[in-house]
């Protein structure tokens, strides 16, 4: 079994105070749209999402939808915790509690803040699928880093991590089943409980 890199104590005072301005940003989110100080400008945005909607969109924005969710998500984690258990098995089995964690999490939100969505259905509040997939990128990211994966694969994981997140996002709008604020809540959400979960899985690695 071979020893994980682990956080300087300046590198993670910096992702803690991130943590926390990711959080604040979530709640301040959750409390403008609870207080209806938003919904003129996301009535506004989801005017123009509905007016790109075009029949040879629907399909591939729906399968990008589908990415954020848990049927995807959670056996991707499976599936990468499979890879890590010959070396790090205690490691892998935290991150599929932490994606399990993100799912209650996000769901759990839902419940706390009760809101409609633009297609009229409940439990807007946070998107799920974005908070989601903003959970995944982040805890992949840190995974390679933690198992010193070379440069080159980080740095492409992390491209493909922003673009795929900004799709998930965008596919919630344009599918009218959120209002931009749930989205914006499901990456500040998200954000906040992955650097959250980095944290305790680093400082589990250091005792």
């Amino acid at each position: 079994m071979t020893a994980l890199r682990a956080l300087a104590p300046a590198p993670r005072r910096r992702l803690l105070a991130l943590t926390l301005a990711a959080a604040a940003a979530f709640l301040a989110i959750a409390l403008l749209v609870q207080l209806g100080v938003l919904i003129e400008a996301e009535w506004r945005v989801q005017r123009v999402a509905q007016a790109v909607r075009a029949p040879s969109l629907e399909a591939p924005m729906r399968a990008i939808s589908l990415l954020g969710t848990g049927w995807v998500l959670l056996p991707l984690a499976v599936a990468g915790a499979l890879v890590l258990r010959a070396r790090h098995a205690g490691f892998a089995l935290a991150l599929v509690a932490a994606g399990a964690g993100a799912a209650a999490a996000a769901n759990l939100s839902k419940l706390l803040a009760i809101r409609q969505r633009p297609n009229t259905v409940m439990w807007a509040y946070p998107s799920a699928h974005t908070f989601g997939i903003v959970v995944f990128v982040v805890l992949l990211l840190y995974t390679l880093w933690a198992v010193e994966a070379p440069a080159g694969r980080r740095a492409l994981a992390l491209a493909a991590g922003a673009v795929l997140t900004v799709a998930v996002g965008l596919s919630r709008l344009y599918l009218n089943a959120h209002w931009i604020g749930d989205v914006l809540g499901g990456f500040t959400g998200g954000l906040a409980f992955a650097l959250g979960a980095v944290l305790i899985l680093d400082r589990s690695q250091i005792g």
